[in-house]
């Protein structure tokens, strides 16, 4: 059976790897070694910076490119944080109908908004009823309801993704 001693203490291990683990230790046989009060905390901190910088970057290009989609992921976000505020981490049908609700509300508030800045242009309305009359007929199609509840849905002539406005759902 080989012993495995350690040249400055006294100590004998069973394995070279426990030595090697032993010996890795700087405080283990008291010798001195600069250290700041912060050293665990500030261990591979240089490589963090670099990656949070890159990510920060990366997020921003990210916001500035899907505008509409940022601000839905936003308002989605301050929803569910009001839900478990409201409601409590756990889930609930009561708690889903709150979030469908608000969702719905907000985004309906925020379409009005949008609808008056395109009121200007009338071509953008033209095409926009005549995508929604569209989109109407082709769910009510394939549905046979009219149930427009499913937020966002997808518009195929345009390939982008269309929210109903609140004329949507009172027809």
């Amino acid at each position: 059976m080989n012993a495995f001693a350690c040249p400055q203490c006294p100590k004998i291990f069973a394995t070279r790897s426990n030595l090697k683990r032993h010996m890795e230790n700087p405080n283990i046989h008291n010798i001195p070694y600069a250290r700041s009060r912060d050293q665990k905390r500030w261990k591979g901190h240089a490589k963090k910076v670099s990656s949070k910088a890159e990510t920060t970057e990366r997020m921003r290009k990210w916001r500035a490119e899907n505008k509409d989609k940022n601000k839905r992921n936003d308002l989605r976000c301050r929803v569910y944080r009001l839900a478990r505020q409201r409601f409590g981490e756990n889930d609930s049908e009561e708690k889903q109908q709150f979030i469908r609700d608000e969702i719905n509300r907000r985004l309906g508030r925020r379409m009005l908004l949008e609808q008056k800045n395109n009121e200007n242009n009338s071509t953008t309305k033209l095409m926009y009823s005549s995508n929604v009359s569209i989109i109407k007929q082709e769910s009510i199609h394939l549905t046979g309801t009219k149930e427009l509840n499913e937020l966002p849905f997808y518009c195929a002539p345009l390939h982008k993704i269309e929210l109903p406005t609140i004329d949507m759902k009172d027809r």
